[in-house]
Formats: C-alpha cells, structure tokens, sequence
C-alpha cells in the first residue's frame, strides 16, 4: 500500500477478503497473516521483491489447497432470528 494513503489499512482489509472469498469459490484456503505486518527487515527489503519505494505492507494472505475436507459452514440454532440493521 502507498504510504500517507489515509484508508490504508481498511483498503487493506475490503482487499484482502475479496481475496479470501475468490480463494474460497476455487475450493482453496487463505488465512490473514498480520504478524508479518510492521516487520522492519520485511519493509527494508521490499525492493528485492519488486515493490517501488514509498510502498509498504499493510497486510499478507497464505493462500493454497487446504488438507483434508473443507470445514462445514455454519448452521444456524433453530428458532433463532438474526437481524442486520444498516
């Protein structure tokens, strides 16, 4: 993400999730990685890795073929009522 962009982190984030579901509806898995964020030596070698200066990571994402089965999704209780409000 280009430093100074003042939503970098939420551009980040909407990203990294539509990253997620794609990688899910191709039967594969990806878990966030944010450990890897804020890692100095990781930020003085973006270069070597073909990232321009002024650039710097604001999120990672493994993703690949999962082992074994895909976990069932969840199942909501019976007789319980979910209400979303905008």
């Amino acid at each position: 993400m280009q430093e100074g962009n003042a939503y970098e982190k939420e551009d980040t984030a909407c990203a990294l999730t539509n990253m997620m579901q794609a990688a899910h509806a191709l039967g594969l898995g990806s878990v966030w990685c944010n450990r890897i964020n804020g890692n100095h030596e990781l930020d003085t070698k973006l270069g070597e890795f073909g990232i321009p200066q002024g650039y710097r990571v604001t999120g990672t994402l493994a993703v690949g073929y999962i082992k074994g089965e895909l976990p069932p999704g969840r199942i909501p209780k019976e007789g319980t009522i979910t209400i979303v409000r905008s």
